[in-house]
C-alpha cells in the first residue's frame, strides 16, 4: 500500500520528520498503488476466498487497509481468511480498534510485526517518525472533536495547539499570541475544518469552517 519508514515514503496524515526534530515539509509519503484500485483488488481476492497481506507502514496507509478489510468482510462475511497488515508500524487508535474487531469477529486483520527488524532499523525510525511520542505538552488539553466518520479526532490545548489522530490537520494557534486561553473546540458540519473558542469569546476558524464573527464580553 505504501513505501518505507527509512526513505520517508510511507503514507502519513502528517508530514514526515527528518533528523528527529526537523519537518520534511510537504512530504506525507504516498500510496504505491491507486487506493481505489487497491480496494477493487482486495474485493476480488476476498470474493474468491483468498487471503491477503498488505504492506502498510504509515498511519494513513494502515487506516486505508483495515477499513478496506472491514468493508469487504461486512459485504461478504468469511471467517479464517486471516487478512493481515505487514509491518503496521504506526497504527492509529482507529486502526488498532478495527484490527481487534476484525480478529474477534472474522479471524482477520492481523498485524505482522517484526521486533527484530524494528530493532535493526530503530535509529532511522526514531529520526523519521520524530519525537512526538515523548512530547511534553506546553498547555493542558481542553477539548476534543471527532471526525465526521468517527475514524479520527482532534485534541485542542489551552494555548491553541492542535493534535491530530487519524484526522487531517487544518492548522493551529500553537506558537502564536492569543488574547486568552482556548476553552473548547468543535468540528465544522462537514468535518473539513474546526473551531477554537477562547475564554474571552474569541473564535478561530480552520479548514473550511466559516468565520462569522465573535462574542465580545
Amino acid at each position: 500500500m505504501d513505501g518505507s519508514g527509512g526513505a520517508r515514503t510511507a503514507w502519513l496524515y502528517q508530514p514526515w520528520n527528518k533528523n528527529s526534530t526537523g519537518i520534511d515539509q510537504g512530504n506525507y509519503g504516498y500510496p504505491l498503488t491507486n487506493p481505489e484500485v487497491y480496494r477493487q483488488e482486495v474485493h476480488l481476492f476476498v470474493q474468491a476466498g483468498v487471503s491477503v497481506g498488505t504492506h502498510a507502514i504509515g498511519d494513513r496507509a494502515i487506516d486505508w487497509v483495515v477499513d478496506t478489510y472491514a468493508a469487504e468482510l461486512k459485504e461478504k462475511p468469511a471467517s479464517g481468511l486471516r487478512l493481515s497488515i505487514i509491518h503496521a508500524n504506526i497504527p492509529t487508535d482507529h486502526a488498532i480498534a478495527t484490527m481487534a474487531a476484525l480478529e474477534k469477529k472474522y479471524d482477520a486483520g492481523y498485524p505482522e510485526v517484526e521486533p527484530g527488524f524494528t530493532w535493526w532499523i530503530g535509529d532511522t525510525y526514531a529520526g523519521n517518525f520524530g519525537p512526538a511520542g515523548g512530547l511534553t505538552l506546553n498547555a493542558q488539553p481542553v477539548g476534543m472533536a471527532p471526525t465526521q466518520d468517527g475514524g479520527g479526532y482532534w485534541i485542542a490545548a489551552a494555548d491553541g495547539g492542535i493534535f491530530s489522530f487519524g484526522a487531517p490537520f487544518y492548522g493551529s494557534l500553537g506558537g502564536t499570541t492569543i488574547s486568552s486561553p482556548i476553552r473548547t473546540m468543535s468540528a465544522s458540519l462537514d468535518g473539513k475544518g474546526y473551531y477554537l473558542m477562547g475564554n474571552d469569546g474569541a473564535l478561530y476558524a480552520f479548514g473550511d469552517a466559516p468565520y462569522l464573527g465573535r462574542v465580545v464580553p
